[in-house]
């Protein structure tokens, strides 16, 4: 009886066509070298373009068929990123409409181009939020805030590698 709910359950996995981003799915032919430069920052918010330019080379590294190179001549395809916004707004209220939760959002764009003729081979424009509460002390607050960016960074840079191999 195990020996059959176990084949069962294998069964299922195998056909449900789930595959976990970074294998299996792959880039246009003769991508391998990826140049990835700083993003660009459209937001006043500062030093945002390092840390999610830091985030989407960390994702791209694990990917074993794609190499990322410090030289743009070396590279088949280029990685340009602009970031469009970033906010931070009330989520939710507590006793005397005092703010408990907020939200930072970040919204970027981010194309793949072939670094040989330019042309656009891949181009999205992705989205996150993510919740932080709230705090009296300043400092505190400013860590959450710093917190809840990285957050964003991490997803918003992991939604990227899923999104790219999954249209290819």
């Amino acid at each position: 009886m195990k020996r059959l709910l176990a084949m069962l359950l294998l069964l299922a996995c195998a056909g449900c066509g789930y595959q976990v981003p970074g294998r299996g799915g792959e880039l246009p032919d003769g991508v391998k070298a990826i140049y990835l430069p700083l993003f660009t920052n459209r937001t006043l918010k500062p030093r945002l373009e390092n840390s999610l330019t830091d985030a989407v080379a960390e994702v791209l590294s694990r990917v074993a068929s794609i190499r990322l190179v410090a030289d743009q001549a070396q590279a088949d395809t280029v990685v340009e990123g602009t970031i469009l916004s970033y906010g931070s707004a009330a989520l939710s209220y507590g006793q005397n409409d005092a703010i408990r939760e907020y939200g930072a959002r970040m919204a970027v764009d981010i194309k793949l181009r072939r670094t040989a003729d330019g042309k656009l081979l891949w181009q999205q424009r992705l989205d996150w939020q993510e919740p932080y509460l709230t705090d009296t002390d300043k400092s505190v607050q400013t860590d959450l805030e710093d917190a809840a960016i990285r957050e964003v960074e991490r997803r918003l840079a992991e939604e990227f590698l899923f999104r790219l191999l999954a249209d290819f």
